[in-house]
């Protein structure tokens, strides 16, 4: 009976592993949220907003999210102001042809990315490497001063970081959810659950 029961919690055990979820939000963000370099990225606290300093057509500056494996990724040949506004529930990417990026992954983790478009024109998102669509909604502009409709983008990690672009005209982004351990069957440390 004990080997029974001892045989029953071990597949318990490995089965939570296995469909082990981690949620990293940006509801309620500040400024102290996030990492970022001071030659890339200032803060403008009466608006809310990180402003890009220095243009660069070749490296991606990273905004990245404390205690997680995600980077807003974003360049541009000149400095812009309000590239990244904080909201109460989401952060918005005010810019086309910004990027998320998450590392940490093993191979076979699902990755789904809760976005919305931010604005007349609607979002579109390709992946750029480490991972293959499961499911990719279409997106529609937001009407002026209604909230945004998060939709949910899933991909399928094939490498240790997924980068997803969005392509049309900036995002507001809610949150990732993190999904399984993969094949490997480590998981992120730094995750909080």
């Amino acid at each position: 009976i004990m080997k029974k029961f001892f045989t029953l919690i071990a597949a318990v055990a490995m089965a939570a592993s296995v469909n082990a979820q981690t949620v990293y939000s940006f509801a309620g963000c500040t400024q102290e949220s996030f990492t970022y370099e001071d030659s890339w990225y200032k803060y403008d606290a009466t608006n809310k907003q990180f402003d890009y300093l220095t243009g660069s057509k070749s490296e991606y500056a990273a905004l990245s999210l404390k205690d997680s494996p995600l980077s807003l990724l974003y360049k541009n040949s000149g400095a812009k102001t309000k590239v990244f506004t904080i909201s109460d529930k989401y952060l918005c990417a005010q810019a086309k042809g910004t990027q998320i990026s998450v590392s940490g992954l093993t191979d076979g983790q699902e990755v789904a990315f809760s976005v919305a478009s931010k604005g007349s024109k609607a979002s579109a998102f390709v992946i750029v490497s480490g991972g293959s669509v499961e499911s990719m909604p279409t997106f529609e502009a937001k009407p002026t001063d209604a909230d945004p409709t998060f939709q949910t983008i899933k991909v399928k990690a094939t490498d240790k970081t997924i980068v997803l672009k969005e392509t049309a005209g900036g995002f507001d982004i809610e949150s990732v959810t993190i999904t399984g351990t993969g094949t490997s069957g480590i998981s992120n440390i730094n995750a909080s659950e």
